[in-house]
């Protein structure tokens, strides 16, 4: 659903509930990107630090393109107070002529002030925006 709000052609479309796709099956789709919900962090992936697996063969992989959802209380991956969010964040990652990081940072922090009344900090939107890096996991 994300991805076709954000004009995103979701390569495992076809694939139904939360089935493991297997690297050969990656390789034949060959994404743009990949967006990492659970499991392993991307920087992982970036890495290519799974054994078995050759992420380096993919096009997300060339050009950097493994990226790890957001989360705030919830993965924004998933149905949650943020989930408006999530379509934008994607533009932004995927179409950054159209909308930068920066510019969705902005609208994030809008964002929270409408619904919360909360001012974010921008270490908090870094935190939110690079869940893992924030955790110390990325070096």
């Amino acid at each position: 659903m994300w991805f076709e709000k954000s004009g995103l052609d979701n390569a495992a479309a076809s694939v139904s509930g939360q089935s493991e796709v297997s690297m050969e099956q990656l390789y034949e789709w060959d994404p743009d990107y990949v967006y990492v919900f659970i499991g392993s962090p991307a920087s992982v992936m970036l890495n290519n630090r799974v054994r078995g697996q050759y992420w380096s063969l993919l096009n997300a992989y060339k050009n950097k393109s493994i990226i790890d959802i957001p989360q705030a209380a919830y993965s924004w991956g998933a149905p949650c107070s943020d989930s408006p969010l999530m379509p934008l964040w994607l533009i932004s990652q995927s179409y950054p002529e159209l909308m930068d990081e920066n510019e969705f940072s902005v609208m994030f922090k809008e964002y929270y002030g409408r619904m919360y009344d909360i001012e974010l900090e921008d270490d908090l939107i870094a935190s939110v925006l690079s869940p893992r890096k924030a955790q110390g996991q990325i070096p």
